[in-house]
């Protein structure tokens, strides 16, 4: 035997149960615990699937969202199949899970690195098509990010995780299937919906320069003619580009181009 005692945490196989039946929009799941002075169950069925997800992990966090509706974009090709529920709310958190073949990976993985790489180029892509960003400015990966809560799930013929915990998944093909339907289908979106994608553009905007302005100590009413961070917002402002040399900054600054 492996263990000397087997004690069930009903919480914990809840918590699971509760994944699986987000992760299978429409299966009902019940856990049920029939142990003497312990006796309770539960049902769980979710009709919005990962969307329903993203909204219960919202609620549970008590967020503030940008926008009312989860946006949920799905991707098939005969390798695999993806999709993908995100909302972005009011906060500088990062909450991202990712699931492959309904299995959790903490550690990320293919899936990962193609929704995250898609992301950011499709928000830099509308920034400049709304000229709200000139060609040579760029927003940050880490800022396209924060305050998003996103749930991606992907299911493959032949999964390969990496340690015997499947906590990262290897699939070189998901990364390119992730990354060009997120790109084609967000995109879609931002056109369909130009308000949503406005409010999540301006929020990373917003993100970078607030940052620019602790590192820098540039002031909140700052004469547009003397600062322009790598965005080229703050909020509802623009900065018009001073020129010079760009400066070399540490760590996460170095997402600026020139002040």
């Amino acid at each position: 035997e492996m263990f000397e005692t087997l004690e069930y945490n009903y919480d914990t196989l809840h918590t699971r149960m509760r994944e699986e039946a987000f992760l299978n929009a429409g299966l009902r799941i019940q856990t049920v615990d029939l142990r003497p002075g312990r006796e309770q169950e539960d049902s769980m069925c979710y009709e919005g699937g990962i969307k329903s997800f993203v909204t219960y992990l919202g609620e549970k966090r008590n967020l503030e969202v940008l926008h009312p509706n989860v946006i949920y974009l799905k991707g098939q090709t005969e390798r695999g199949m993806a999709e993908i529920a995100l909302q972005y709310n009011s906060s500088y958190n990062e909450l991202l899970l990712s699931f492959a073949n309904n299995v959790h990976t903490p550690e990320g993985g293919m899936h990962e690195e193609g929704f995250k790489r898609a992301l950011t180029n499709v928000l830099n892509a509308y920034g400049r098509k709304i000229k709200m960003l000139k060609d040579d400015e760029k927003i940050s990966g880490e800022d396209c990010r924060e305050g998003l809560t996103c749930v991606i799930s992907v299911k493959l013929q032949e999964a390969e995780f990496e340690g015997q915990t499947k906590a990262k998944l290897g699939n070189t093909e998901i990364r390119t299937l992730v990354s060009n339907m997120v790109y084609t289908k967000l995109m879609e979106f931002f056109e369909e919906n130009p308000g949503v994608a406005k409010a999540i553009f301006e929020k990373a905007g917003h993100d970078a320069c607030a940052l620019a302005q602790q590192v820098f100590h540039i002031p909140a009413q700052v004469p547009g003619d003397l600062f322009h961070t790598a965005v080229g917002i703050y909020g509802d402002h623009s900065f018009p580009k001073s020129g010079g040399a760009a400066l070399a900054a540490p760590d996460k600054m170095s997402k600026f181009v020139s002040i």
